[in-house]
């Protein structure tokens, strides 16, 4: 069986599909890729697509399938979407002439404003910008060819404007390879870089990390140092001061100290340099592998591992199986009226073998007192009238039935108007209600 249309069919039947398409805009206007589903369209793509397949097939035979079908149109659609993205000039021309563009709006302070790199569109702007920017696109016609039309070239430099301004925002600097050639634009020299906390593992102030400037040796120093001061060592420490300028006095100070001796073996050390790579090194301990044999006196603040985790899981989920094959395995619940009659036919032993726990504290229960002997409960009911129903069951150890009923006082107890002191034992039922273990 052929994969695609064009193997089923020949090249010519990708022109037939097209032409067909053409006349349903709920195929065209559905916007699809190489992956789309046929079962997750609509109604009306799909009526309108299986007249195309019946029409394909009338030309193919029976080769021709709704499957191939709509592959091929897929392809077509996600392809001539992508085709027609406008490039810019690194694809149109060549990847350097966007720095000869650069380099021409440079002379035109009317297109640095912040109003000249809004606009989505070059004819948008205002009139003397855009006879500028018209004056920049014969000029790069002369150096780089036609190629270089106004909306190729409008496209590349919103985009590499628009790149280092969000650069600039976020880390108060330009991308590296801007940073001289794009400093004349009116945001970078007038707008102040937006308030911002870099992350984690970023370079601060435009710093190089230590190991790049002073090397490795650097780094074993500054940890054998730091392995003096146990201060240091809290994760939870390093992870909440991310400046030095956050220590407190008394960790300042002792800072210092390791800063300054490190100084007298590798001179120019800055303070925040170190804390910045004693810090990644603190928050990758637990995974690094390079620094690992120098990091023994860690050990104490590291989590320790459960060597058992896996059998104490395993025995725990053995034990809910258990558990779970013996509630299967329970016979049903059995509500009987608490007639003297019914009564008689469960006997105190039933109850006084079935195992009890500790009473524990609940909102509802059937006394108001602290916990009986099950003989006492039974014989309660026994020569009670009031008692609406007794719900015996033959549950899993862990379980005991519940006796509900009259309280000291002679009325029935509300499970949902009962003192909170009161015990229960279990769960209970009703005729109409299941009330679960509290």
């Amino acid at each position: 069986m052929s994969n695609s249309l064009r193997e089923a069919c020949g090249e010519e039947a990708k022109d037939i599909l097209v032409a067909l398409v053409c006349a349903f805009p709920a195929i065209y206007s559905y916007r699809c890729h190489n992956r789309s589903k046929y079962e997750l369209t609509t109604r009306e793509l799909k009526e309108a697509f299986e007249f195309v397949v019946g029409s394909m097939r009338q030309e193919y035979g029976s080769k021709v399938t709704t499957e191939l079908c709509w592959a091929s149109w897929c392809s077509i659609r996600y392809n001539y979407v992508q085709l027609t993205v406008m490039p810019g000039l690194a694809r149109s021309v060549d990847k350097n002439a966007i720095e000869v563009l650069v380099e021409l709006i440079k002379d035109y302070p009317v297109l640095h404003t912040r109003e000249c790199y809004i606009k989505d569109k070059h004819h948008n702007l205002p009139l003397e910008a855009r006879l500028a920017f018209q004056d920049v696109v014969e000029h790069m016609k002369e150096l780089c060819g036609p190629e270089a039309t106004e909306t190729v070239c409008w496209t590349s430099w919103r985009g590499v404007v628009r790149n280092n301004i969000r650069s600039f925002k976020a880390t108060g600097r330009l991308l590296a390879k801007w940073q001289e050639k794009l400093g004349f634009l009116e945001p970078f020299t007038s707008v102040p870089p937006r308030d911002h906390s870099p992350p984690i593992f970023d370079e601060i102030d435009g710093d190089r990390p230590l190991v790049e400037v002073f090397g490795d040796k650097c780094v074993e120093a500054l940890i054998k140092k730091v392995a003096k001061f146990p201060a240091f060592h809290r994760r939870w420490y390093v992870v909440r001061t991310r400046y030095v300028e956050g220590m407190c006095d008394r960790l300042r100070e002792h800072w210092d100290e390791i800063v300054k001796e490190l100084n007298t073996e590798f001179p120019g050390v800055q303070s925040k340099m170190a804390w910045r790579c004693w810090r990644t090194i603190r928050m990758t301990a637990a995974r690094t592998v390079k620094w690992k044999p120098l990091l023994g006196f860690l050990a104490p603040h590291m989590k320790k591992s459960c060597p058992d985790a896996n059998s104490h899981k395993n025995n725990s989920n053995n034990s809910n199986a258990q558990r779970g094959a013996e509630i299967a395995t329970a016979s049903p619940v059995t509500t009987i009226n608490s007639s003297p009659e019914a009564a008689q036919e469960i006997s105190p032993s039933l109850l006084s073998s079935l195992p009890r726990p500790e009473p524990i504290m609940g909102h509802a229960a059937g006394f108001n007192a602290g916990p009986v002997s099950a003989s006492n409960e039974f014989q309660q009911i026994e020569g009670s009238s009031d008692w609406p129903y007794l719900s015996i069951a033959s549950p899993p150890s862990f379980w005991i039935p519940t006796i509900y009923g009259p309280n000291h006082s002679g009325q029935n107890a509300d499970p949902h108007n009962v003192h909170p002191s009161t015990y229960i034992y279990g769960p209970f039922q009703t005729e109409h209600n299941t009330y679960p273990h509290m």
